[in-house]
Formats: structure tokens, C-alpha cells, sequence
């Protein structure tokens, strides 16, 4: 994790094709993208998304930097105008 990249798309060359290396829920992504985990003395991380029709949960497990999903839920009739 930590790599980033720039691409830049010139007309008449084919788009770049990156490695998918993991597909994340979007609850994950997001305590990742804040770096909850590698915050000290954290090692679990419970995330919600409330959104506009959903409600989204997930469990995470931290260890030396590490994040384990530990479960994932939700609930598709939650959020939004089913409020």
C-alpha cells in the first residue's frame, strides 16, 4: 500500500491497465483513506456509512499496520428516504 500513480493519457494511445490487487467495500476504504489504522493503541475499527439509500457497516482489525476485514454488513432498505 502507499503507492500512487499518475497517469497521463495522450490521444492514440491505449489507457493504462493497472493490477487490481484488492477490491475494498467502501466503509473499508474510507478508514483507510483517513488512516485510522495507523493511529496508536487502535486495533479495531468499527465504520458506518449511512447513506443516501443504504446502510453500510464494517469491522476492522489492525495489527503492526495490517487491516483484517473482519465482517462486513448491510442493509439496503436503510438511509435515504427509507429513514
Amino acid at each position: 500500500m502507499g503507492e500512487k500513480f499518475i497517469y497521463f493519457f495522450f490521444p492514440h494511445s491505449p489507457p493504462p491497465s493497472p493490477q487490481v490487487m484488492r477490491v475494498l467495500e467502501e466503509p473499508t476504504a474510507a478508514a483507510i483513506a483517513y488512516g485510522l489504522h495507523q493511529k496508536p493503541n487502535v486495533h479495531h475499527i468499527l465504520v458506518y456509512d449511512f447513506g443516501g439509500g443504504t446502510l453500510d457497516v464494517s469491522l476492522l482489525y489492525v495489527h503492526e499496520g495490517f487491516v483484517t476485514v473482519e465482517g462486513i454488513d448491510g442493509d439496503d432498505h436503510l438511509g435515504g428516504k427509507f429513514f
